[in-house]
């Protein structure tokens, strides 16, 4: 939602991209749907709109305040359907929040990014899609960032939907997890496209952005992605130490990068 703007290429969900309470899961306020109060989900129509709405932020979410306005309305359109019928079939205790979204993604038609790249929006969307993710009862995955690499990645995955959780170990870095997916007949080693640099890299149409998730140090977060047979790789591009004294190389320069097969 324009926090970030598009640090990881087109097609990044930047709803997804807040680090910090929202994250964490743990602010009582953050999303105003404390899982134990979420009613029971029968037909699961809710839970294959969050999916579906999950996915659409990935490709269409890299928008936000000072973004040209036909982008806006692009992206608008391709959510609004999405994010009404993600609020139509939203249990009780996460009413509130969809609904807030929803609205705020309206006023992407109009053009306004106001209310999208709102803090009260943005900051809960983390929180609200681990804690929605636990509620449908998807397949956990679970994968633990450490400095530098993800631990616990199964070599192998059957097609189908699962959570994706990310736990932190880290006892200062943040970390994200930016599940790839390679082209169809694309054999370059993964450091090799790395090496393009993200500008380039996201060009080539050789790896597309599938799901994301980051969690600060100590937390986790997680979200629902549906797997399609073929080959994927787990990137964290965040840099070293935040970058906070400047430019820094990103985690996978130092081997936070981790390949997988789905069959």
């Amino acid at each position: 939602m324009g926090r970030t703007g598009k640090r990881l290429g087109a097609g990044v969900s930047v709803l997804a991209l807040v680090i910090g309470a929202g994250a964490c899961g743990d602010d009582d306020d953050a999303a105003n749907a404390p899982q134990d109060e979420a009613a029971a989900v029968d037909d699961g129509a809710f839970c294959d709109e969050l999916l579906a709405f999950a996915g659409g932020l990935v490709e269409h979410g890299a928008v936000g305040v000072g973004s040209p306005e036909a982008d806006l309305v692009t992206a608008g359109e391709q959510l609004d359907p999405l994010a009404r019928a993600l609020a139509d079939d939203a249990p009780e205790g996460f009413a509130t929040y969809v609904g807030d979204l929803a609205d705020a993604v309206a006023g992407l038609l109009d053009g306004d990014a106001t209310a999208f790249s709102s803090e009260a929006v943005v900051d809960a969307y983390p929180t609200f899609l681990d804690d929605a993710s636990d509620t449908c009862d998807f397949d956990s995955v679970p994968i633990r960032a450490v400095d530098h690499a993800f631990e616990g990645v199964p070599p192998m995955l059957p097609a189908g939907i699962v959570k994706l959780d990310l736990s932190n170990a880290s006892l200062a870095e943040d970390h994200e997890l930016v599940l790839l997916r390679r082209a169809e007949g694309e054999e370059r080693p993964i450091q090799e496209l790395l090496a393009l640099g993200e500008g380039e890299l996201f060009a080539t149409g050789a790896l597309t952005t599938k799901a994301f998730t980051a969690a600060s140090p100590g937390q986790e977060a997680g979200t629902p992605v549906e797997l399609e047979p073929g080959r994927y790789v787990m990137v964290c591009f965040l840099p070293i130490g935040g970058a906070a004294d400047g430019p820094a190389l990103p985690h996978y320069t130092q081997g936070m990068v981790a390949e997988l097969t789905v069959e």
